[in-house]
């Protein structure tokens, strides 16, 4: 009742039906590599496993996943799993094996990542290899040999500035050789920082699917790319963390939205166009909700030690109402020329908060600071004719004076006034008294020059 958490403790509905919600799939490796099988399923009880070798069942193999450490050409064929709950059973589809024998010289199938790392973490390298017979591995720094480094993958512990540079693998069979490389950058962490969250929404609205936000500023003074990025709501692990996996490039002075299952489109309507910044990036993830009553958000780079080796981090306690449920609506700020470590409730009028457009919820997203709203082209939304003569719907900013022009023909060198209007909420109906008989007459809505 006082949380936005969802469950139903203490009661079941009974058995779940045993379903299969993943097959296992076709795989064609070289001799040598690894190859891993997993099946994924629902079901109440839980099922049981057994993996089966061409309709043979395999000794030990009870687990939904299976691997094959090292495949040869006798492994090569079709497995499947048997999955039973004691109610039911379920066979899965069968997942050929394909192993390659024929000799060819390596290629490199994914190349190791460029990293950037703060000082005293890891980086982590991997190269992806096609080839048979099996490859080998030489991995190099600046072009020197690295010592027991000889494996597809490389790890580099506890970087400094003296591990920043190219980190290269020969890789190389009896039929030829290959390479890969990528750079490690060691840079101080960046000044990134948790500026809003919003996670206890007003009820007051009709809008529905709004859910949780949160944004990152960034105060540094060069550009972050935020690929490999990570984030998780209370209690901050990396191992529930959601995983950032597209360029996402957040320039000096920028605050990025991280929105959760919405589009952005979808939180424009709620909080209005012309409350956002230009051009605001958006960060769309699934899950991690905030609790109404209290959360935190934690972020952490592409490569940290544990949970503790973070960029940044901020938790909030919800204010109450006199029966103890969540004050809902406001936002919880943590920037506001100077950082608070709780965060307090949006207000609006300060620190750039303004109440959204489609609901009672206050807020500032995309700005740390007072602002004016932005002006904004307003859109046609429906246009209708009767003998009284053109009637158009327009999206439109409250307070703003609007202008409505026309011409008879789009190359024409002038619009003709028609009227003029403030408009009284986001909606403007304009009204033009046209004669009939007139053959096409084309219009716009423009905002007048000393307009608030």
């Amino acid at each position: 009742m006082e949380t936005d958490d969802i469950g139903s403790p203490g009661f079941t509905a009974g058995a779940v039906p045993l379903r299969i919600t993943h097959q296992p799939q076709d795989q064609t490796v070289d001799g040598g590599t690894s190859a891993t099988f997993r099946v994924q399923a629902v079901g109440l009880p839980k099922p049981r496993y057994q993996w089966h070798f061409n309709g043979e069942p395999i000794p030990d193999a009870v687990s939904s996943v299976r691997v094959i450490p090292a495949v040869a050409s006798t492994d090569a064929g079709a497995y499947s799993v048997v999955l039973d709950n004691g109610l039911a059973s379920r066979l899965s589809a069968p997942a050929v094996l394909q192993v390659n024998t024929t000799l060819s010289p390596p290629s490199v199938s994914v190349p190791p990542v460029d990293l950037i790392v703060a000082p005293g973490q890891t980086a982590f390298f991997e190269v992806l290899v096609r080839g048979f017979e099996l490859p080998t591995f030489q991995w190099r720094f600046e072009e020197t040999d690295l010592t027991d480094a000889t494996n597809r993958t490389l790890t580099v512990f506890h970087a400094d500035l003296a591990s920043s540079g190219t980190y290269s693998v020969r890789i190389q069979n009896s039929l030829g050789s290959t390479n890969a490389s990528a750079r490690l950058m060691v840079r101080p962490k960046p000044n990134l920082f948790v500026t809003e969250i919003m996670g206890s929404r007003t009820v007051g609205t009709t809008l529905f699917g709004r859910a949780d936000w949160w944004e990152l500023t960034s105060f540094d003074t060069e550009a972050v790319n935020l690929r490999g990025y990570q984030f998780d709501d209370g209690p901050g692990l990396v191992a529930g963390a959601v995983v950032i996996t597209n360029e996402v490039i957040i320039q000096p002075g920028e605050s990025v939205l991280f929105i959760q299952d919405m589009t952005p489109e979808f939180f424009i309507q709620w909080w209005g166009e012309e409350n956002l910044p230009e051009n605001v990036q958006f960060v769309m993830y699934a899950g991690n909700g905030f609790s109404a009553l209290g959360d935190s958000v934690t972020l952490w780079n592409a490569t940290p030690l544990d949970r503790s080796d973070f960029i940044h981090q901020v938790e909030y306690l919800q204010d109450l109402n006199p029966d103890f449920t969540p004050i809902r609506g406001p936002s919880r700020t943590f920037w506001c020329e100077r950082f608070e470590e709780f965060g307090w409730p949006s207000v609006v009028g300060q620190c750039g908060a303004v109440r959204a457009n489609a609901s009672d919820d206050v807020g500032s997203p995309g700005y740390i600071t007072a602002h004016p709203p932005r002006v904004v082209a307003p859109r046609s939304l429906g246009v209708s004719q009767d003998e009284q003569g053109v009637q158009h719907t327009w999206q439109t900013q409250m307070g703003r004076r609007y202008e409505l022009q026309h011409r008879s023909d789009l190359g024409g060198l002038d619009w003709m006034p028609i009227s003029q209007e403030t408009a009284t909420g986001v909606l403007l109906t304009t009204h033009d008294p046209i004669a009939t008989g007139v053959a096409q007459r084309f219009y716009r809505l423009v905002v007048v020059s000393n307009s608030p």
